[in-house]
């Protein structure tokens, strides 16, 4: 189970007060706190605009987006949103290569997609993936500040290790495309 110390936001957009509850129940079994949940996309957006959206996952209802909903997407760019998109749906491959296909002129962070019912295992994966993504540590993960004695014995004892996370664009689940790539330096620690 993740610290309950977790500093997403969860902001759900589902239309089905039972998968609404289902979804937020889920987060809540990983430990999360701030979870806003909202049956209509308009709601949703005028709340986003009242809040940071750097650490925020907004999950999304695919097919209420495939029913002619995709303007959702696009105003999730007017309101500047930076945090991360997580579709749900009980549909398979295309229509997820269709959307992704949709957000991605958006600019939106199509972080991941959830097939239901929702496995608790994926949706932690696709979260970790986020935060570490943004820079906050969910997994029980200290940050820690070294002195540049320590940092200097470190690279010396070869304690560093680099660790590397593609920035990739889904266009199909074939064809994927690498955008970028950020890295961070780790120090093992010995106990």
């Amino acid at each position: 189970m993740i610290d309950s110390g977790v500093k997403l936001k969860i902001v759900i957009v589902e239309d089905d007060y039972f998968q609404l509850k289902l979804l937020s129940e889920k987060f809540s079994m990983l430990g999360y706190k701030d979870i806003t949940a909202f049956d209509d996309g308009p709601t949703a957006l005028a709340h986003m605009t009242h809040t940071n959206s750097d650490s925020t996952v907004v999950v999304l209802n695919l097919e209420k987006i495939v029913r002619g909903k995709a303007n959702l997407l696009q105003k999730l760019k007017i309101v500047r949103f930076t945090g991360a998109v997580i579709l749900v749906s009980k549909t398979g491959k295309r229509r997820v290569q269709s959307t992704a296909a949709r957000s991605s002129p958006f600019g939106l962070n199509l972080a991941g997609h959830l097939k239901r019912p929702v496995q608790l295992e994926k949706l932690e994966r696709i979260l970790n993936d986020f935060s570490t993504q943004i820079g906050l540590a969910i997994s029980g993960g200290r940050q820690h500040r070294y002195s540049a004695e320590r940092l200097s014995q470190a690279i010396e004892a070869g304690e560093l290790c680099n660790v590397y996370q593609p920035k990739i664009l889904l266009i199909s689940f074939s064809s994927v495309v690498m955008i970028g790539s950020s890295v961070s330096v780790k120090i093992h620690e010995v106990s």
